[in-house]
């Protein structure tokens, strides 16, 4: 667990300056940075007493305009981030069961203070309960009040488990038993992958290489019977390079999906990979050993029939070949697919992962992946994209992919989406995919493949089934978060997210919190906070099946001065926080709101840089990915405003009005496969922060 700065800041305003940053609607016009460039900070008003007022950012030759709309946007340093690619690593397990708060659910933690049962005098702070170093003669019951919610727990202090660590971990339930004929195989590499490959008509469409190269897959040498006298000789445009080949979307998938499956017989032996083709019809190769089993007709618009399918069909069957034993099998069926037809990606990707799926669950992993790779809007059968323009169609096709998505996480199943430039695959709606699942999404140039293919490989799966519970004390409230996901009261509230499947560079988790009111903490009872208390609750499973629960406690102590609090600010830790959090606010279709955010943001970062004699290239460079998200926002508001679609104020609009453009501006991303490939990167990567 990571803080936004090495305080919490606290004011005891709530609708005071310090909690605002004021953010001119003139700023949306130039970029972000640009932005940030032209403000200048003096240094000498940073030095305050007691509380500090926001500085004021003065633009070089600033010139009276007409007056323009003003945004209030709430930003501070208060910011948790939770790093979760590290789960199940280098584990030591605690004994013995965690003791929680009766009231709000809270471990007893190396925080924790006892009270004597009978005398009620605070005993000093027990990391480690067998230790009687602490000294006295105590009673076996003793009294936690809870740091949190303040709630009196009586406990008995032979239970109390070693919690003298700030992160503790504990078994939930072992790995379960695999079958007997998977008994010796290594747990960590047993997984599955399925290629999922477009071979629809497009995938001839062919780029240009700056040398001669031999390609394997070219059908070329297929032709030679057709040519006839005089054919045999090279046939150029005038002013035509004759130093390149041309090599097709097709050849480019084969030989990145040729190189992935070289590069798991190398080093993941026990993997099994199984291939799945769509044009006009589904094919279902598995290993390659047999005959591919070919869906066609009303079944593709069938989903029921194709899980049956992807579950029971002889070629997914793929419990006892490893990729050791089938690598050239499968590599020879690959290089013999031919392109031709319309684009059935949808029921593919339901067989594909109802394969996978039941793979995990014969075995007992939750280790498997499905990789698409389109070029093409899915035009037949179920998950068609090709819909009229209608809100509730819109609707409906998020609605599939969510629930598909769901469904995949839930079993363990990974989807990562390769979308190949130059077309329009609706990375809008296939990016649901790996959203929901942990898997990446890619616009890429067919050249490019076989390296990102490469870097997809290279990123594991760390952990499935990962849910987060985030507790706080009870003078601080979650701020912008989502009302349905947590669970307060008077005294306590804690945050739940359901985050699913976590590879190695899935993104920290994050969330802003207030400190309440000076108001409202007399109400509750609370002086004035010097520290505050958070804890973390991790349940995740492991690759091999473990069930796991990770306990993190932590506290920061507390300052009403806004420039101490930023004077320590990790502003590359708030970098990636702002970046997915302006994010998912476009991704809601919140444009001016992301927009108003960054510089909201923007403004802070001046300031901390200007403390800091931080390294201004340094973070711009961490602030370059939502730049470019911005600008592309701000061009297609212009686009909006050309069109009379435009409304000026996200806050203006009431719940039915917002969620209409949700999802209008959802569909118009269907058709900007670069602006939604971004948003989706940006809300999940990890920046390292």
């Amino acid at each position: 667990m990571n803080f936004g700065s090495d305080f919490v800041f606290a004011n005891d305003d709530d609708g005071g300056d310090d909690c605002f940053e004021v953010v001119d609607e003139g700023t949306l016009t130039t970029t972000l940075i640009e932005g940030m460039r032209s403000v200048e900070i003096d240094s000498s008003d940073l030095e305050t007493h007691g509380l500090s007022s926001s500085v004021p950012l003065v633009s070089r030759g600033a010139k009276e305009k007409k007056k323009k709309k003003k945004y209030r946007e709430r930003v501070d340093v208060n910011v948790v981030s939770i790093d979760l690619t590290n789960l199940g690593a280098n584990c030591t397990f605690g004994t013995g069961d965690p003791i929680s708060c009766k009231k709000c659910g809270v471990f007893f933690s190396h925080l924790s203070k006892l009270m004597g049962a009978n005398t009620g005098t605070t005993e000093q702070l027990k990391c480690s309960p067998k230790d009687s170093s602490s000294g006295g003669d105590f009673e076996n019951v003793a009294i936690w009040k809870c740091e949190f919610c303040m709630h009196s727990n009586p406990i008995i202090r032979e239970e109390i488990p070693d919690t003298s660590l700030s992160t503790q971990e504990y078994i939930l339930a072992p790995p379960p038993i695999a079958e007997e004929s998977l008994a010796n195989s290594n747990r960590q590499d047993l997984g599955v992958v399925i290629p999922c490959v477009d071979t629809s008509g497009s995938m001839c469409i062919s780029s240009e290489l700056e040398e001669k190269v031999k390609i394997r897959g070219d059908v070329t040498s297929r032709l030679n019977d057709l040519r006839v006298g005089g054919d045999e000789l090279d046939q150029w445009l005038p002013n035509e390079n004759r130093n390149v080949s041309y090599v097709s979307r097709l050849q480019c998938v084969q030989a990145a999906i040729s190189s992935l499956i070289d590069d798991l017989k190398e080093h993941k032996k026990e993997t099994r990979v199984g291939l799945v083709t769509f044009s006009d019809k589904v094919s279902i190769h598995g290993d390659g050993s047999g005959q591919p089993f070919v869906v066609s007709g009303s079944s593709l618009d069938d989903f029921d029939s194709m899980v049956e399918i992807g579950k029971l069909n002889k070629p997914l069957s793929l419990q006892s070949r490893s990729i050791e034993h089938t690598a050239n099998s499968i590599t020879e069926r690959l290089f013999a697919l031919e392109e031709g037809g319309p684009t059935g990606l949808g029921p593919a990707v339901v067989a594909a992962i109802a394969g996978a799926a039941e793979f995990n669950r014969k075995t007992n992993t939750s280790n498997a992946k499905v990789v698409l790779a389109t070029d093409g809007l899915a035009n037949i059968g179920v998950g068609s994209l090709e819909t009229d323009d209608r809100i509730d169609s819109a609707v409906k096709t998020h609605q599939f992919y969510s629930m598909l998505g769901d469904w995949a996480s839930k079993a363990g199943v990974t989807v990562d989406v390769f979308g190949i430039e130059g077309e329009n695959c609706d990375i809008e709606n296939l990016g649901t995919l790996a959203d929901r699942t942990g898997g990446s999404v890619n616009l890429v140039n067919p050249i490019n493949l076989l390296t990102d293919f490469g870097h997809m490989l290279a990123s594991n799966k760390v952990a499935s089934e990962v849910s987060v519970k985030v507790y706080i004390h009870s003078g601080v409230e979650f701020r912008g978060e989502d009302v349905g996901s947590i669970c307060q009261n008077e005294n306590h509230s804690h945050l739940v997210k359901e985050v699913g499947t976590v590879t190695e560079d899935t993104a920290p988790m994050s969330f802003e919190f207030n400190v309440k009111s000076a108001s409202e903490l007399k109400k509750l009872k609370h002086g004035q906070l010097q520290s505050l208390p958070f804890q973390v609750h991790v349940s995740y499973t492991t690759n091999d099946g473990m069930r796991c629960l990770r306990v993190i406690t932590d506290q920061k102590n507390v300052t009403r001065a806004r420039d101490v609090a930023e004077k320590t600010a990790n502003v590359k830790l708030l970098a990636g926080h702002v970046q997915s959090r302006c994010a998912s606010y476009a991704q809601e279709g919140h444009y001016t709101k992301s927009r108003v955010s960054a510089r909201a943001w923007g403004q802070m970062f001046n300031r901390a840089m200007s403390q800091q004699q931080h390294n201004r290239e340094e973070m711009e460079i961490n602030l370059q990915q939502l730049n470019e998200v911005d600008n592309l926002i701000g061009e297609t508001v212009k686009e909006e405003r050309s069109c009379g679609d435009y409304m000026s104020s996200d806050d203006e609009m009431d719940e039915e009005v917002k969620m209409r453009q949700k999802f209008k501006r959802k569909q118009k991303r269907s058709k900007n496969d670069a602006l939604s490939s971004k948003l989706y990167n940006m809300s999940s990567k990890s920046s390292n922060c």
